[in-house]
């Protein structure tokens, strides 16, 4: 999932308290570029966070995809510019 700065602030409120307090202690503040992975159970990735400016564009985009380690991966929201996020995650 991908957030700004301020929607991160919202999101974070109705995300779990296990997923609350590992993105606090690893300091995730929706920087732009930032990513954090949420861990399952067993310790593996299971979902990651990123950060985005207000004006996203395809270079940061492009700093998430190169942040993250090799996988397949899906946002869970549409991006506010479709084309910039396809053109930056490629």
């Amino acid at each position: 999932a991908c957030f700004t700065a301020v929607g991160w602030e919202q999101a974070a409120k109705r995300e779990p308290p296990a997923t609350r307090a590992w993105a606090n202690t690893q300091g995730f503040g929706a920087r732009p570029g930032q990513v954090l992975l949420l861990p399952d159970a067993a310790g593996k990735p299971q979902r990651a966070l990123a950060g985005l400016p207000e004006q996203a564009d395809l270079w940061s985009y492009a700093a998430i995809a190169a942040a993250l380690p090799a996988g397949d991966y899906q946002l869970a929201s549409a991006p506010a510019d479709p084309n910039a996020a396809a053109l930056g995650w490629a």
